[in-house]
């Protein structure tokens, strides 16, 4: 919860104002989460998540341990060394 923080009638629930995003806004971040997500870029998936929330700030670096392996053209453990084909779901469907 941001900065600007209210309480309603019930003690134990807050409300919180926050930034909204316009839908002309909002849609070129789909658009852009959208492309990064189809070619399964982690970094660009990231930046486009930190763009859209305003005063965002990450404790930890992201990192996809099971996407690395499968990468990882020298591991045993690979997918493609186990004989399974790595298939990868569209999140958005034209």
């Amino acid at each position: 919860i941001g900065e600007s923080v209210t309480g309603t009638e019930h003690p134990k629930i807050m409300r919180a104002e926050e930034e909204t995003l316009s839908w002309d806004s909002l849609e070129a971040l789909l658009n852009k989460l959208a492309s990064a997500c189809q070619s399964i870029n982690l970094s660009e998936i990231r930046a486009v998540l930190m763009e859209a929330v305003d005063g965002f700030e990450p404790k930890e670096e992201a990192s996809d341990p099971r996407w690395e392996l499968s990468n990882d053209d020298s591991s045993d453990n690979a997918p493609e060394s186990r004989g399974q084909e790595h298939n990868v779901t569209p999140l958005f469907q034209d």
